[in-house]
């Protein structure tokens, strides 16, 4: 089950198809789970379609550097892993290409589909198979469990401020009103050092406004810039 049906003797090409077709299939599957994973917080079209093509696309890689290795003589075991080494390290450096920043999280995928890829490349259909189950299994269960437990009500709030205000006291009072727990993480200046940008994490009260919230930190910080964003979907770009 979990031996290569690959032979460096023989090409097959029954033996290829069945692979590549396993790495769009495995890639398929993976990718609509975890679109309907995101699915509440919203997901990329064309990432969801990169999880589809990139193991196929290693798989195939792999398969090219798995029969190129093979015309060697047997003799010849430098080579051997030097072409090897040097085809694996394509492979992964497939992983440094994208057109925009991605997430821990996203990359962490696409590294798990250049293994997923590296596997059905060297014919281990079977250990393809439980991986991709397996870390299905881990993201249904972390999902169900809400893993790592942070509130609906808590948000990653930055707000910006003029120098003049004393950012110690001036939101005390709004706070107070809206919010249940308040941590300021990180004060920066910006503007050659005229304004004060403050980045907070807050639990907001059950059934607050959100938006009579912003107003009312707007009317403190002089309609100056505020973002504020889900905890449980996203973090704020420090």
């Amino acid at each position: 089950m979990f031996g290569s049906i690959l032979s460096l003797e023989t090409i097959e090409a029954w033996k290829i198809i069945v692979l590549l077709l396993s790495s769009l299939g495995l890639g398929f599957v993976f990718s609509v789970v975890y679109a309907l994973l995101k699915k509440e917080q919203g997901y990329s079209r064309e990432y969801t379609i990169t999880l589809v093509i990139y193991p196929f696309v290693a798989t195939a890689l792999m398969l090219i550097a798995f029969y190129l290795t093979g015309v060697l003589s047997a003799t010849d075991t430098e080579a051997k892993l030097l072409r090897a080494g040097v085809a694996v390290a394509s492979i992964f450096t497939m992983t440094r290409w994208r057109s925009a920043p991605r997430s821990s999280e996203e990359l962490t995928y696409l590294f798990f589909m250049t293994a997923l890829g590296t596997a059905l490349g060297l014919g281990f259909v079977g250990y393809a198979v439980i991986i991709v189950a397996l870390l299905i299994v881990v993201l249904v269960v972390l999902k169900f469990i809400n893993f790592p437990f942070v509130s609906r009500n808590q948000y990653s709030l930055k707000v910006t401020i003029p120098e003049d205000i004393d950012y110690e006291t001036c939101f005390v009072d709004t706070f107070k009103k809206y919010t249940n727990k308040v941590f300021l993480k990180k004060i920066r200046t910006s503007d050659l050092g005229t304004m004060f940008t403050l980045s907070y994490t807050i639990e907001l009260k059950n059934g607050v406004s959100q938006k009579e919230l912003i107003d009312e930190l707007r009317a403190i910080n002089g309609n100056l810039n505020i973002q504020m964003n889900s905890k449980r979907f996203d973090y704020i770009e420090e």
